[in-house]
């Protein structure tokens, strides 16, 4: 809340008392007294209090009210009580909007991302004066709904985001899928039509929208087809429920969001008690706890009996804050070798384990690896943790052994089918699982020395699980941005990395050891290009302590460049890395491989970037400071070095302002850059052979 009126007039903030009402309080005491200035303070319209100044008072009470408002308007501290001894505390009621503000401030939610339309004034006034909750302007839908996601992403719920009904919701649409896809946890409060304007379907209205787009979700709650006549004692208790369900079912592995639906007259008016409410406030805010695992005997006689066990886990795992311990400690007590699942196309820049975090990590698991190989076919049994797609395409065929499956999410093992009659699926929190298995096998001595030590070689244990294919120059430039972002990410204790590309994450991929294996790393599993601008930016106003890369494809930048506005106006303090190939390198790399002659041999300008759209320029225009860094293999050596240097240079000066920047890198479109990123079982060579002579013809 800002003192926009003058110094010293936002000392009632913490009671939900804008500057200007008291302003307005003040000039009432001089002219009418102390009765009238009170009432100034807590009312509302058409007489009415304000219910959220009301409730902040009874959760602080009367004599710190009184106390401070008789001080802001140079009061006696007993006329103001006087007049709050008037009010009872029984007879007060909540607006929907209050009591939503409100269970968010308790419950710990620290910032909303909105972009309301009318439905929504009534909670964005709320969450404007409740203490502890910053109000921002995401300046669009989907913005508002990735923002949450990204201030949700290290502690969940942690951000919120308000959309407008119909035309907000379907706008962000995409959005509640990906962060669902990427468990997620955060709210999404949805504002709609009146209660009894809804069954007109105004325009912004739509049938069953949020139980249509609640298929995207984890949850939803939609209270619409109450009339304004049934607001009494039974919807009330309901809609308090249903908050707190929301908020506990996002906040419960695997996370996700949760829709909450509100209708205008809902948020508006004054109809749920204030003591139903303050039963709920008297709870403590959930927390991602472990807890004790109840062990079936015949898994411990599986996992004891194993000689040659293999574990193999998703990067979900590691949204797990102490899942590298657990993991440690469980592997050691098998003697298993760890391996993490690769992701080769799309985008594949996920977080990753390290020797460092687990001495028995082997790397990404490339099929092609003969190390990889030869452990997997050496396995009697195979652990797979957190699993989200472990199936053929992904990872390719898993050895014919016992298997068990540790999971927070049974559906989203069973599809990928490689559990078969006698294997083992345990679904709870992994960390405490693992936890409650090593301790188990403590207890009946298991001890187990690493097996597979004798089949690695060689002291390498290609950690990143792909041999290079790029010749010296391209893997030079390779090494040199990633050596860049990994030891500006290295100068901070905090260092966090989104991701929004394909082929850039999949060059950062290549170096991953490079970065400090600290890093949390940030990355959309649904495949959703164009989130990075505004994940990133709600992460860094969420956590102001982390240092804040976000990598962009041009293509990202493109679908996503409306986030820079909020970004820019909330002095969000993220980086940008935009990589400019000069297009969509992917899909030309993936459109040769299925037919060698499409859009022309690649030739074809289709998949090419906007060419008259320059990204420092965009950027500027939304009050950016810019970049631009050209790396060009054929340039030599000294000229990569340079540009490197460059490159660092500007990144450190970037994290170093705390405010939004873009850095543009510019990269060729195609060749040995890229010769190693995005994986096809083909020859590239030969199908870059054939589009060379065919432009050739075409010149000639």
């Amino acid at each position: 809340m800002n003192g926009a009126d003058g110094p010293g007039n936002d000392v009632l903030a913490a009671f939900g008392v804008y500057p200007a009402t008291l302003v307005r309080a003040r000039a009432r005491n001089a002219s009418e007294g102390v009765v009238a200035a009170v009432d100034v303070l807590l009312g509302g319209r058409g007489g009415n209090d304000d219910g959220l100044t009301r409730a902040l008072i009874a959760l602080a009470g009367r004599e710190a009210f009184g106390s401070a408002a008789a001080k802001a308007i140079s009061a006696p501290v007993k006329e103001v009580t006087d007049v709050l001894e008037e009010r009872d505390p029984a007879e007060l009621l909540l607006s929907g909007a209050d009591v939503v503000a409100l269970f968010l401030a308790k419950r710990g939610s620290r910032i909303a991302f909105a972009y309301p339309g009318t439905s929504e004034l009534a909670l964005c006034d709320r969450l404007a004066r409740v203490p502890g909750v910053r109000l921002v302007n995401s300046r669009g839908d989907k913005e508002a709904a990735f923002m949450a996601g990204g201030a949700s992403s290290l502690r969940p719920c942690d951000g919120v985001a308000v959309l407008h009904a119909a035309r907000g919701l379907t706008n962000a649409c995409g959005a509640v899928g990906d962060l669902n896809r990427n468990e997620v946890g955060t709210l999404l409060f949805v504002g709609t039509p009146t209660t009894t304007s809804a069954p007109f379907i105004p325009p912004h209205g739509e049938p069953e929208l949020l139980a249509r787009v609640g298929a995207f979700a984890k949850w939803t709650y939609d209270p619409t087809p109450a009339s304004s006549d049934s607001f009494g004692p039974d919807l009330a208790a309901e809609f308090v429920e249903k908050l707190v369900e929301a908020a506990e079912t996002a906040c419960t592995r695997p996370f996700g969001p949760a829709l909450f639906g509100l209708p205008q007259d809902m948020a508006e008016k004054a109809w749920i008690p204030w003591e139903l409410m303050a039963e709920q406030l008297d709870c403590a805010p959930h927390n991602d706890r472990t807890r004790e695992l109840a062990v079936d005997e015949r898994l411990i006689d599986e996992l004891d009996a194993a000689r040659r066990p293999v574990i193999i886990i998703d990067d979900y795992l590691l949204k797990y804050e102490q899942a590298r311990p657990a993991l440690r400690k469980f592997s050691d007590r098998l003697g298993a070798p760890v391996l993490q699942l690769r992701y080769t196309r799309g985008q594949m820049l996920f977080e990753r384990l390290s020797t460092a975090d687990v001495p028995n990590f082997i790397g990404w698991y490339n099929p092609d690896n003969a190390v990889h190989a030869s452990v997997l076919e050496a396995a009697d049994l195979l652990v797979t943790l957190e699993d989200r797609n472990m199936y053929p395409r992904v990872i390719g065929a898993l050895p014919d052994c016992p298997k068990v499956a540790i999971t927070s999410s049974a559906e989203k093992v069973r599809k990928n089918r490689y559990l078969g009659e006698g294997d083992f699926l345990v679904v709870d929190h992994v960390v405490s699982a693992l936890r409650s298995l090593e301790d188990e096998l403590a207890v009946r001595g298991r001890s187990g020395k690493p097996w597979f030590v004798g089949l690695l070689g060689r002291a390498d244990r290609q950690v990143n699980g792909t041999n290079s294919g790029a010749d010296r120059a391209a893997a030079l430039v390779q090494r040199a941005i990633v050596s860049v972002i990994g030891e500006v990410l290295d100068s901070h204790p905090r260092p966090v990395l989104v991701d929004d590309s394909q082929m850039f994450g999949g060059l950062i991929c290549e170096a991953y050891d490079s970065l400090p294996s600290r890093t949390r790393v940030m990355a959309s599993h649904g495949g959703f290009i164009g989130s990075g601008i505004a994940f990133g930016t709600g992460l860094a106003l969420a956590e102001p302590d982390a240092l804040v890369l976000t990598t962009l494809g041009d293509q990202a930048f493109t679908n996503g460049v409306q986030g820079l506005a909020a970004a820019a106006q909330e002095s969000s303090p993220v980086t940008f890395i935009l990589c400019n190939n000069g297009g969509a390198s992917s899909l030309t790399k993936q459109t040769l491989w299925d037919d060698e002659k499409s859009f022309n041999y690649g030739a074809h300008s289709f998949l090419e970037n906007a060419p008259l759209l320059a990204y420092g320029g965009a950027a500027e225009a939304f009050g950016l400071s810019t970049t631009l860094i050209a790396f060009e293999p054929a340039s030599g050596p000294e000229a990569i070095t340079k540009a490197s240097q460059v490159f660092a240079a500007a990144l450190r000066s970037a994290t170093k302002s705390r405010r939004p920047v873009l850095i543009e890198l510019r990269l060729p479109p195609s060749g040995e850059t890229w010769s190693n990123v995005w994986a096809l079982p083909r020859d590239e060579a030969k199908v870059a052979e054939k589009r060379e002579k065919h432009a050739a013809n075409v010149r000639g």
